[in-house]
């Protein structure tokens, strides 16, 4: 028999017996934190049997290959999160306060080795493994089966007699974890600030953006945000061009620097005098090619100031930019390496994103929202709302133009009015 053969394989899922033994309970612990801590591509069968004390021999026994361990140890993350939803109160009383805490638990296991956790390294193998990053997505849109049921009954207290289906939950869990933001780079909260979030996560939701008489400002066009062209050496632009798509098809640890450069026709001297190293083409790379994506497709100015006239087309081309084949695969460059260069990812994020969110902002502060701390946020989570949070990054899939119209309508319903006013 074969060293790296299988001696006995689980199919499927991993059955319960499997999982509540001590041994692979500790085994899927140790895979869990090999994991996340390096991603996918860089743990080994190997590695996890040495750091959890057993033999390869022991992991092929339940587990097939790396994907099925893989599998298993994800399929724990959800838990907390599924223990937890159990102990929420009742929403009968203060629908609110127990919307928020519903928030604060999406945040809390999602930053504490929950449902954020998987979806990185859903993202980091969805290059490679894409029906996988694809199945994990489905499998964290299934727990939240519970807020559905919650939202259901706030839906149903508010007067509405139709069906909530399962992507409100889906939005709301967006809200909860605002977005990409965590995955690319920004810290963790404070416990204080995560209650705050909460709360103000559940009552945009059910209120839509807080209102008040703002100020008003100037309307944000393309020229306001559109980076300027880079002026650079045409072989250096071709560096530039080549290294892109190596650092697509294999990821930054797969990419090597003597491959990129024969293909770009330039010597390790020319690409270490510009980019420094590795790391240095890399950040270039994804820098150039979010200023690229912002260029081809900079926001217009707002011109209306009735929600219906103005947002949805608005939200539909953001949605167009953000969730685009190479808007996807750049937030996933980004998020790939996110614990490596955090800097890097929050850059990307912000040369992609800031100039949606700062348009949006403006003419909320302008027309709708209390003060610009309000118009800020709001318009940031509506972003969220039209790109549909974490999920195209997760499955790969973009948005096609009825998905942006579907998502940009319920985003403005509920910056507008609220989750009843968008059920209707």
């Amino acid at each position: 028999m074969n060293a790296n053969s299988p001696t006995k394989a689980v199919p499927g899922e991993i059955q319960e017996v499997v999982r509540n033994s001590s041994r692979v309970s500790h085994l899927l612990e140790v895979a869990r934190t090999e994991f996340m801590r390096a991603g996918f591509d860089a743990v080994s069968l190997d590695g996890v049997a040495r750091t959890a004390g057993v033999s390869k021999e022991t992991i092929y026994r339940h587990f097939p290959d790396k994907v099925a361990l893989f599998r298993a140890a994800l399929e724990s993350l959800g838990d907390a999160f599924t223990r937890s939803t159990e102990n929420i109160p009742g929403l009968a009383s203060e629908p609110e306060a127990a919307l928020a805490q519903y928030a604060k638990t999406i945040r809390d296991t999602a930053v504490e080795g929950g449902f954020l956790s998987s979806v990185w390294l859903a993202v980091s193998i969805g290059r490679a493994l894409p029906e996988l990053a694809a199945s994990i997505q489905s499998s964290n849109l299934k727990r939240l089966e519970p807020l559905r049921c919650a939202l259901q009954t706030i839906a149903a207290q508010l007067g509405y007699e139709g069906d909530v289906s399962l992507h409100w939950a889906a939005d709301f869990g967006s809200l909860a974890v605002e977005g990409p933001r965590h995955l690319m780079g920004w810290p963790d909260l404070s416990t204080r600030e995560r209650d705050a979030l909460a709360a103000r996560t559940a009552a945009f939701f059910l209120r839509g953006c807080p209102k008040g008489a703002a100020a008003p400002h100037a309307m944000a066009g393309v020229a306001d945000y559109a980076p300027a062209p880079d002026e650079r050496p045409d072989h250096i632009q071709n560096l530039l061009n080549t290294a892109e798509r190596h650092f697509l098809a294999g990821g930054y640890q797969g990419a090597s620097l003597d491959e990129i450069g024969e293909d770009a026709r330039v010597g390790r001297g020319t690409l270490y005098r510009h980019f420094g190293a590795k790391a240095g083409l890399f950040a270039a790379t994804m820098r150039a090619m979010a200023q690229r994506i912002v260029r081809n497709n900079a926001p217009a100015a707002i011109s209306s100031a009735d929600f219906g006239a103005a947002l949805p087309e608005f939200l539909e081309a953001a949605a167009f930019a953000l969730t685009g084949a190479d808007s996807i695969a750049l937030h996933r460059a980004a998020i790939e390496e996110s614990k490596r260069a955090p800097d890097l990812a929050r850059e990307i994020y912000a040369i992609a994103r800031r100039p949606w969110i700062e348009a949006l902002a403006v003419w909320l502060g302008a027309h709708h929202a209390a003060n610009e701390d309000d118009a800020q946020w709001c318009a940031m989570q509506t972003i969220n709302l039209a790109t549909r949070g974490n999920r195209p990054f997760t499955t790969g899939v973009t948005m096609d133009a009825p998905a942006r119209k579907e998502a940009a309508l319920r985003a403005t319903a509920i910056v507008r009015g609220g989750f009843l006013e968008a059920l209707r």
